[in-house]
């Protein structure tokens, strides 16, 4: 009732992370506009609808199989190869429920988890860089987007962004073309970000999608002649887009607070 409450005293509702329930979001839409919707909420939440997804639309990704056991682990290693790892198909664990198989006796260690629910084993990607790149698309579909960010993870976690990436102009419009193929499979309003895997042959892999605001954007409260932020609000009001245009290179690094001194 509270959140039928709060949802028709609202023109507008919109979400800025993807680990809100899309049941939530599905329910909200009942008695008011969310124009991001639940439908990519619920597909970017689910490693298993996501990969789903991605093969739908004949992109490229690690190669997987669904693990409920042990013994699942064991035969799809043969098929899957070392390195890989096995994570939960529901996100937001972070690391503690996943674990890297680097040869057959690490299999054992999976047992701690893997009786917490359905996993996906994955190979591991031996890639040079991480790529970013944050869209907006609006009513009609129409896509706008930033220039790509080159990203860096520390335990799961964002830890720096960096624009303009390094790479070549090719890859740029090549990231950008499917995360636009992506994005138009979709059935969702504002701003959003694709990430992929760019390997040493130059071959491109989507790692995953984040149908919400996601932390590498803020870098272009420096970057851009218009942040993430601005560029998803304007969207979702149907004020007139923003030609994107990058004004400095960029830097971000993520200061978690446990890790100032006092």
């Amino acid at each position: 009732a509270k959140l039928q409450d709060f949802a028709e005293r609202c023109d507008l509702v919109m979400y800025e992370s993807e680990h809100i329930s899309s049941e939530v979001i599905a329910y909200l839409q009942k008695f008011t506009r969310v124009p991001q919707g639940s439908e990519a909420l619920e597909i970017a939440q689910d490693r298993l609808l996501e990969r789903a997804f991605f093969e739908q639309m004949n992109i490229n990704i690690a190669p997987y199989a669904t693990i409920v056991s042990l013994e699942d682990v064991y035969q799809a290693v043969s098929s899957i190869g070392y390195p890989c790892v096995l994570k939960p198909i529901q996100k937001g664990f972070g690391p503690k429920r996943q674990q890297i198989i680097r040869k057959q006796t690490d299999i054992a260690k999976c047992a701690d988890i893997i009786d917490m629910g359905t996993y996906i084993l994955e190979s591991w990607i031996p890639y040079n860089k991480e790529l970013s790149v944050i869209m907006t698309r609006d009513y009609d579909g129409n896509l706008a987007y930033f220039p790509v960010i080159e990203t860096r993870y520390k335990e799961n976690r964002l830890n720096e962004a960096i624009v303009p990436a390094n790479i070549q102009p090719d890859v740029e419009e090549e990231v950008k073309r499917l995360a636009g193929e992506i994005v138009s499979g979709l059935k969702y309003v504002g701003a959003l970000e694709v990430a992929f895997y760019l390997t040493e042959s130059g071959s491109l892999y989507v790692k995953r999608i984040v149908p919400a605001l996601h932390n590498s954007g803020y870098v272009f409260d420096k970057a851009t002649n218009v942040s993430m932020f601005e560029q998803h609000l304007r969207t979702l009001v149907k004020m007139p887009l923003v030609d994107i245009k990058l004004v400095q290179p960029a830097g971000m690094v993520m200061i978690e607070e446990e890790n100032i001194d006092d």
